[in-house]
């Protein structure tokens, strides 16, 4: 019930899966609604195509039921569901209702295992089982108990995962040559294998490369370009990998690009159009690891609303439970943007 639950908890991207934890009786039967009708995604509008017209009370009201939060108009046998932008607001909501759907899932395990152990010491009363029969038993249920809790914790976070479609990974420019020279030589052989292939088709990411990229050797940008060109038709997860990258230095050359273009007014959505990051939107939450609390000439303009979470974990140790403690803290806070 758990799955079925959190499959309704909506995304940005608006898709049919949506549906999915939508039930109702036909027949008789608890059938899905993708059972009885066909579902089919036109911008933010779910349509729903219903096979058999005398249902449709019956699939609104478990529309209804499901506490989607989708607006709904019918007509004969057709259903529009409307759903909404993906505001700060509606992420707070929506992290609300997962943090109840987890706990319930947590309790419902617990649950199941303190009933087990019950009939257990019933039967170790009895004599049906010995003394240690029972502990060897109980020991075992446990471990299934943990591991059920940490696929339900996982799920959470999972879900969390799913509502950043946009991902900054920073290599800044003031290295010394020799590490830069060892960044690149790592970058380079990452680049050319397969994995981060695999990565990206399994994550459904397509993957950007924004930076001074002249000033790198030509093979690494050949492979940059190679990997764009694959990843770019990918829309669940944007992740730019800035290389060789200042913003201070985007800046300058973005108002250079911008007098040389005969531009005769700047203002800042001009400006933003000559950048590296053009087409990227502002950033809603920086997060630093490794103990230090600066930004470290990163996106300064881009920055300028953002939400700060910095931490002491080391990158390379930093895991999925710190993420969604960090998206905690962004949903905890009152954004302003500047007022």
């Amino acid at each position: 019930m758990f799955l079925s639950d959190i499959s309704g908890i909506r995304t940005g991207r608006v898709s049919a899966s949506l549906l999915d934890g939508v039930f109702l009786t036909y027949y008789g039967n608890k059938v899905r609604l993708n059972t009885v009708a066909s579902i089919s995604v036109s911008g933010r509008t779910l349509l729903i195509s219903l096979w058999d017209a005398s249902i449709l009370g019956d699939v609104k009201a478990a529309i209804d039921a499901s506490n989607l939060g989708f607006s709904m108009t019918c007509e004969a046998t057709t259903i529009r569901l409307v759903v909404p932008e993906l505001t700060n607001d509606v992420r707070k909501s929506l992290v609300k209702m997962l943090s109840k759907l987890t706990e319930e899932g947590r309790v419902s395990v617990r649950n199941i295992r303190r009933d087990t152990i019950d009939k257990l010491k019933s039967m170790q009363d009895n004599k049906e089982i010995s003394e240690d029969d029972f502990h060897s038993v109980s020991a075992e249920i446990q471990k299934v108990t943990d591991t059920f809790i940490k696929k339900i914790d996982g799920r959470k976070v999972g879900a969390y995962q799913r509502w950043k479609r946009t991902l900054r990974v920073y290599w800044p420019l003031k290295r010394s040559t020799d590490e830069v020279s060892d960044i690149m030589s790592l970058f380079s052989n990452y680049l050319s294998s397969p994995e981060l292939r695999k990565l990206a088709h399994d994550y459904g990411a397509s993957i950007r490369f924004v930076g001074d990229l002249k000033l790198l050797r030509v093979d690494l940008v050949e492979h940059m370009f190679d990997i764009q060109s694959v990843t770019r038709n990918n829309d669940a997860l944007c992740l730019n990998v800035a290389v060789s990258y200042g913003a201070r230095q985007d800046i300058i050359q973005a108002v250079n690009a911008a007098l040389d273009s005969g531009v005769e007014f700047v203002d800042g959505e001009t400006l933003s159009s000559f950048m590296w990051t053009k087409d990227l939107p502002d950033v809603d939450l920086l997060i630093r690891s490794g103990g230090e609390k600066r930004i470290s000439n990163f996106l300064l303009w881009q920055l300028a609303y953002a939400e700060l979470y910095f931490c002491d974990i080391m990158w390379p140790d930093f895991t999925a439970a710190h993420f969604s403690d960090a998206l905690d803290s962004y949903l905890a806070r009152h954004r302003k943007y500047g007022r």
